[in-house]
Formats: structure tokens, C-alpha cells, sequence
């Protein structure tokens, strides 16, 4: 009886862990639309980012989760095609992140108004 349950906690244990372990493709959307989001924010606080190229990247950034969220609707899951086609859209804004950071335009930031820049909705002015 020792041995059986010896045996069966850690498999009970790595099978709970490996469930936990594996995140919907949804999940997984969430994180990656919360990361840009972030470096967004980061860019606009650090000035690389002026409020003009925030508000039009946050605006691309809503208009992805909005079709991810459609394409999980019609059917309830995403295949491989919607999938792929998401995740290179989410690169491409990614990429154009950066583009946007480092193109050298610059806005003059006084850390105590940073707030002063976002509407009542969050969205940048």
C-alpha cells in the first residue's frame, strides 16, 4: 500500500503541474497584448515615443485583440491559419514598436505629469 501511493502522489503532482503548465492559446494572446501594451507605456513615459505614435499603435493593438476575440467567437477556438495569421500580426506591431522608439523623435518628459498624458479611458492624448 506504501509503494502504490509512493507511486501514485508524484505522478498525481506532475500531472496537476503540466495542466497547470499548459495556457490556452487565448491565455497566451492576453499576455502577449498586455507586453505590448506595457512597452507602449514605457515608450511614451521614456519620451521615445511621442503621444501622437502611442495613440496610433494602442489603436492597432485594440484593433488585434478585437479580431482575436471575434475569431474565438465564431467557432469557440482558433486553428492553425487565424493562429498564425494573429501571430504575425502581433510581431509586426512588435516591430514597429521599436521602429517607433528608435526613430529618433523624441518628446520632453517631465516624470510628474506623466499622467497629465492619458484620458479618463487611459488612452493616450
Amino acid at each position: 500500500m506504501k509503494l502504490r501511493a509512493a507511486l501514485i502522489v508524484p505522478l498525481l503532482s506532475f500531472g496537476l503541474m503540466s495542466a497547470a503548465a499548459q495556457a490556452s492559446p487565448h491565455h497566451d494572446a492576453r499576455w502577449q497584448a498586455r507586453q505590448l501594451a506595457e512597452r507602449i507605456d514605457h515608450g511614451v513615459r521614456t519620451g521615445k515615443l511621442t503621444p501622437h505614435e502611442a495613440r496610433r499603435l494602442d489603436a492597432r493593438l485594440d484593433a488585434l485583440q478585437r479580431e482575436r476575440v471575434r475569431l474565438w467567437r465564431d467557432d469557440g477556438r482558433l486553428d492553425r491559419y487565424e493562429r498564425a495569421r494573429l501571430d504575425r500580426a502581433y510581431e509586426a506591431l512588435a516591430r514597429d514598436i521599436w521602429r517607433q522608439m528608435h526613430d529618433g523623435e523624441r518628446r520632453r518628459v517631465d516624470h510628474r505629469d506623466f499622467h497629465d498624458y492619458r484620458d479618463h479611458d487611459g488612452r493616450w492624448r
